[in-house]
């Protein structure tokens, strides 16, 4: 559901570039057991991407004072007007596949800016924490909003390190942009999303071993 390379992959000197780190046609990809639902077409399976990257920028702006926050669903729960939406609606942003044997690996990629991103899967349950109950990034807390926060030079717009990965009907990421400057800040988020038509795969224990392996999201969590 969630990779992330180092960031010191964005200024490697072999210049690894965003599209060099997304799946290609011939990728193989794993799933863990635990995925269940409209996902367990999935659970514990493997795959091969059928496609070469079909890649579509999806870039999403808001503006926020300090101290306040805005969250993005990535889901498709809720559909958008047939207008265009205010700023201010509320809604999903699409960015699901919309049946199954899809995979969207989505690259994140942020602005500069003072802000960070909180990571909800799904809505009010953290990913980013640590194990103790009783310590949680609190977005209303001075010192935990801090905690597990991802910040524009953790995976930044040209070269994005930080990857979410989407099925059809799946649970939905939040993620919550906060702003940390002294004033009013544009906080821009731009994914971009590779549409991946998967096909059946037997992999070898090697071949296992070199493909992409995707937990469900209570497998991040809890130690």
């Amino acid at each position: 559901m969630i990779t992330e390379l180092s960031p010191t992959m964005a200024r490697s000197i072999t210049s690894v570039r965003p599209e060099d780190l997304l799946l290609k046609k011939g990728s193989w990809v794993t799933f863990s057991k635990t995925w269940a639902g409209d996902q367990n077409w999935a659970a514990g399976n493997s795959f091969e991407v059928a496609n070469e990257p079909l890649v579509v920028k999806y870039p999403i702006s808001r503006v926020a004072p300090t101290g306040r926050y805005c969250d993005i669903d990535l889901s498709n729960l809720v559909s958008p007007s047939s207008t265009i939406p205010a700023i201010t609606a509320i809604f999903s942003w699409q960015m699901y596949p919309v049946k199954t044997q899809q995979l969207y690996q989505i690259a994140v990629g942020m602005k500069p800016g003072n802000y960070f991103i909180q990571t909800f899967i799904p809505a009010n349950k953290y990913i980013y924490t640590v194990g103790a109950t009783s310590i949680y990034p609190d977005i209303n807390s001075p010192i935990w909003r801090y905690l597990g926060a991802k910040y524009p030079k953790d995976s930044p717009m040209d070269s994005p390190v930080w990857f979410l990965y989407t099925m059809w009907n799946m649970v939905p990421i939040i993620l919550r942009l906060y702003c940390d400057g002294p004033d009013f800040e544009k906080m821009t988020v731009e994914f971009k999303i590779n549409k991946c038509q998967l096909v059946p795969k037997a992999l070898t224990l090697d071949q296992q071993s070199k493909a992409l392996l995707l937990q469900y999201s209570n497998e991040l969590v809890g130690f």
